[in-house]
């Protein structure tokens, strides 16, 4: 443990003699993803140094990580502002025909990382596209739900050391050559790596999309989506495809349907987007406490002074002191500069404590537990402190969407991917 402290002490001083500036356009992408990923490794090693001092000499590594969480965890619970309330959004609901799309699109996406798998018998995979050894160009796989004409379009999120490169090149990246909404003047910003990445498949997408529609004119609609990362990259490609609609394409209906997507644009573009008369769906699921949805730079170094106050240091990233990041309960995060595609709809684990009269007692006992879903503004999101990565899991998600979907149901025992941050939230409301 004492070499792994100065290891990192070490890692940190030599990275960040290095410039971490805006990266030169002239370099390629994936030496902008090295770079990248240098710079914030040293800033995050930098910041964090104090947490080096505070282990024991016989901690296990294994459980750092766990250790940590929870101790964010539990410090994120003390604010209001940790938990979604009914304050902030309202209840969201869609017809049941929309809710087996959904699902749908959340199996492709998971689907996506082991294209290989069994899918439901409802899909048919139709092809997968194998990504870049540097990680530029994301791995990506269709599927056509023949029930309701539909072609899902699945782009992979985070499996490997280059999609790490990818997800920290987070430098914002002018996205004009790709975003081009009629009669908005505005810059629109990007997550540079996520951008190249959506530069790289979009045209080969479009022209499978185009080979699908001839094969089979009775598709109507084609869906984009992704887990993570994935659905950052995939959101950039359904806005690129909405600017930019080739003439083959004009009359299809076109959705985006993310799962746990990272942040990715600078500019909420809802509206923009609901112009289109070819936009269907536009919804971004994510679970409540998952700070992987929350993560662009701003919103970390926010959540390192955070951590930091746990231990009685003063922040970072804030001079005039502690005061300026607390007021009435709530942390106060700096604004966002990225943000998720698409309205956004939180799902929420959470205790039912309304008695039941004697009539209304089921013959065998139900879960005291609840799947919530709420919709709430992108404002409203910004304000967010989502510090837990367990409920940014796949499978998390799919069992989420598979409860909302009526294919299965809550269990008896607490949610098993119910977070640090959500547990201690969940003791919390109970003893106000």
């Amino acid at each position: 443990m004492r070499f792994l402290r100065g290891a990192v002490r070490a890692a940190a001083r030599l990275d960040a003699a290095t410039p971490s500036a805006s990266l030169p356009d002239a370099l390629p992408p994936s030496s902008q993803n090295s770079t990248a990923f240098s710079a914030a490794v040293a800033e995050l090693a930098e910041s964090l140094d104090f947490v080096f001092d505070r282990l024991d000499s016989d901690d296990e590594p294994g459980d750092l990580l766990h250790l940590h969480l929870q101790r964010l965890g539990q410090e994120a619970s003390k604010y209001t502002n940790s938990r979604v309330t009914a304050r902030v959004g309202h209840e969201w609901s869609c017809s049941d025909n929309d809710l087996q799309l959904f699902l749908a699109a959340c199996q492709c996406s998971s689907l996506a990382y082991k294209p290989d798998a069994e899918p439901d018998a409802s899909l048919e995979h139709i092809m997968h596209s194998a990504p870049s050894v540097a990680g530029t160009k994301k791995a990506a796989s269709l599927w056509k739900l023949d029930s309701q004409n539909t072609l899902i379009i699945a782009v992979r999120g985070t499996k490997g050391a280059a999609d790490h490169m990818v997800n920290l090149n987070s430098e914002l990246r002018d996205a004009s050559s790709l975003l081009k909404f009629s009669g908005y003047r505005d810059p629109i910003l990007a997550h540079s790596g996520f951008l190249a990445c959506a530069k790289s498949i979009r045209a080969s997408l479009i022209r499978e999309i185009i080979r699908q529609m001839n094969r089979d004119p009775g598709l109507s609609q084609v869906i984009f989506t992704g887990h993570s990362a994935g659905g950052a990259v995939s959101s950039l490609v359904f806005l690129s495809l909405l600017c930019d609609l080739p003439t083959e394409l004009s009359a299809i209906r076109l959705s985006l349907v993310t799962f746990g997507s990272a942040p990715v644009i600078s500019t909420d573009v809802t509206d923009l987007v609901r112009r289109s008369s070819n936009v269907d769906h536009f919804t971004a699921f994510i679970n409540e406490y998952d700070m992987v949805t929350r993560a662009d730079k701003p919103y970390l170094r926010s959540i390192i002074d955070l951590y930091r106050s746990k231990y009685g240091l003063p922040p970072l990233n804030q001079p005039h002191g502690q005061s300026q990041v607390q007021k009435d309960g709530h942390w106060l995060l700096p604004s966002p500069n990225l943000q998720p595609v698409g309205d956004i709809v939180i799902t929420q684990m959470v205790l039912n404590l309304s008695p039941a009269t004697e009539e209304e007692l089921p013959a065998t006992p139900k879960s005291p537990w609840v799947l919530k879903a709420t919709k709430i503004p992108h404002a409203e999101f910004g304000s967010l402190l989502f510090c837990d990565v367990a409920v940014h899991q796949r499978r998390v998600y799919l069992q989420r969407m598979e409860i909302l979907a009526g294919k299965t149901t809550v269990d008896m025992t607490p949610p098993r991917f119910l977070d640090t941050a959500g547990t201690w939230n969940t003791i919390i409301d109970n003893q106000l």
